[in-house]
């Protein structure tokens, strides 16, 4: 159902992504507009300036933004998780964790496959 003309400003966007933010649990990023099917409310972002226009304005700075990940940074965080949780959180544990960061940083560097057996491999030798 289309809206009409003049319906989007930028009072209306915030105030959808207020609602989007307090339902999901923090400041909505594009996957999350896109699962939510608001294809309506992603277009009236870009129209009024950007998403990150709308983050400065609703005081929603990103968070982990200036992680340089490494090969051996992924994994010293994985064997921190390991320890702390006892086992290998999956690609969807780490989502839900919020841990995106770690999990781009996965897939740029080989793949989780590649991070399990390396990980196996420590453990077996005693490392950790």
């Amino acid at each position: 159902m289309r809206k009409t003309h003049g319906y989007w400003n930028e009072e209306r966007v915030i105030a959808d992504l207020e609602a989007i933010k307090k339902e999901i649990g923090h400041f909505p990023v594009d996957n999350d507009l896109r699962s939510l099917n608001r294809f309506d409310l992603r277009v009236a972002i870009e129209k009024h300036g950007g998403i990150s226009k709308f983050r400065k304005l609703m005081n929603c700075e990103k968070k982990n933004s200036t992680i340089n990940w490494t090969e051996k940074g992924v994994l010293e965080e994985l064997e921190t998780m390991i320890i702390n949780m006892g086992y290998l959180p999956t690609g969807p544990q780490l989502k839900k964790l919020k841990r995106g960061d770690l999990l781009n940083a996965i897939n740029k560097y080989g793949g989780y496959i590649k991070f399990r057996i390396l990980l196996s491999k420590k453990l077996q030798n005693q490392e950790f």
